[in-house]
């Protein structure tokens, strides 16, 4: 199964938390919400630790479900200043509770990319460092081994942005997002087969990625010869493909894109259509489905202000974090159902806290249940503090 958004180093991401823990409170709710419990929190005020959150799409939010009975989630956590070395914590679900996986002796500096397909074999991936790195788990301890030189670059944003998808020890893949510079390139992934590390050539260059089975991953990209616009890319187990996109509908001037592709099969994938408007606010305007068939637009049924995620619920409907429009912000968490019926719930948080953010949910496979995680503050002096959140529906 795929680990799952936009990068946000680790440094950067610790200082913004901060300082959106000083400027913006919301008002807390209680433990548990409209079915939504908050199921266990990461870290300890005045600390801060925020969800790792590197990757593209539904690819790299640090946490990662491959079935009921297991669940992986990766955080980094930094003193209150944020302004040393952020340390790496591991937490894995093996079907009653949430528990701390050790990672003593890793020397993680910066894990880019989270991947698991079950509790016997999960990877971590770093790509800052010199000599890039792959960390296994056999469901006893961690394995180290040195990725070959091509595996991870860096993008044009002089950052390393990783998409990981893991259905098995020997089948693994690993993206890196966004393009390398202002030349023409020839885009691919790495295959990991269980022996080496193979070179897989893609029809674009991927920039979010969300995998649902190792004959079923989704891919939205850029050309590789920079042309301009998007290209949906997908990948059927033997070879990639690419599926046109639907056809914006916008106003004169604005400019649309698709964004945050999240799938349950061939015949179920969700975009969301993000309108840079020529006048005003940009932000999502739309949903686009696929069935398998066609593309259907689908309505937001609620005024948003932002849009932070979605992800398909497995059986045709979605799930979406968003937050309300100003001046609450409200976040909250929604569903659509196949049937085409709406409902959300205010994201709770827990006795003392406030909600920061939610930044990933996905659902568990082969229930009707779901994951979400992100942070919480706790409120003090300063900037007060921030611990991890997991939430379960």
């Amino acid at each position: 199964m795929l680990a799952r958004r936009l990068p946000r180093p680790a440094l950067a991401i610790a200082a913004a938390l901060a300082t959106a823990a000083a400027a913006r409170v919301v008002p807390a709710q209680g433990a548990t919400t409209a079915g939504w419990q908050v199921a266990t929190t990461v870290g300890q005020d005045p600390r801060i630790t925020y969800l790792l959150d590197p990757g593209g799409g539904n690819a790299g939010d640090g946490f990662v479900a491959p079935d009921a009975n297991d669940a992986w989630s990766v955080w980094g956590s930094c003193a209150a200043s944020c302004g040393g070395k952020a340390a790496t914590i591991v937490e894995h679900w093996n079907g009653t509770a949430w528990h701390r996986v050790a990672t003593a002796g890793l020397n993680l500096t910066s894990t880019d990319a989270v991947a698991a397909s079950s509790a016997t074999d999960a990877w971590l991936f770093e790509g800052y460092d010199a000599n890039a790195t792959a960390r296994h788990w056999d469901g006893t301890a961690w394995t180290s081994s040195a990725l070959p030189p091509w595996a991870i670059r860096f993008n044009e944003s002089g950052v390393v942005q990783i998409a990981a998808a893991d259905f098995a020890p020997s089948d693994v893949w690993l993206f890196t997002l966004g393009q390398q510079g202002l030349s023409p390139q020839t885009p691919y992934a790495g295959h990991f087969n269980g022996t080496s590390w193979v070179k897989r050539r893609l029809p674009a260059i991927p920039d979010e990625v969300d995998a649902v089975a190792r004959n079923d991953i989704w891919a939205l990209g850029t050309p590789g010869d920079l042309s301009g616009g998007q290209v949906l890319m997908h990948w059927d187990g033997t070879t990639w493909s690419t599926l046109a996109l639907p056809t914006p509908s916008v106003p004169p001037g604005d400019s649309a894109f698709f964004q945050i592709p999240a799938a349950s099969g061939p015949g179920d994938l969700w975009l969301d259509q993000y309108v840079a408007k020529n006048q005003g606010s940009p932000g999502t305007t739309s949903l686009e489905h696929w069935n398998g068939t066609a593309w259907q637009p689908v309505p937001l049924h609620y005024r948003t202000g932002v849009v932070a995620t979605i992800a398909s619920d497995g059986s045709g409907g979605l799930w979406m974090i968003f937050a309300g429009p100003r001046p609450a912000f409200t976040e909250y968490f929604a569903h659509l159902t196949s049937g085409g019926t709406w409902t959300r719930t205010v994201i709770p948080a827990t006795t003392g806290t406030t909600v920061q953010q939610a930044s990933v949910i996905t659902a568990v496979p082969g229930t009707a249940s779901a994951w979400a995680a992100g942070e919480l503050i706790v409120p003090g002096e300063g900037s007060g503090g921030i611990v991890g959140a997991i939430w379960q529906h």
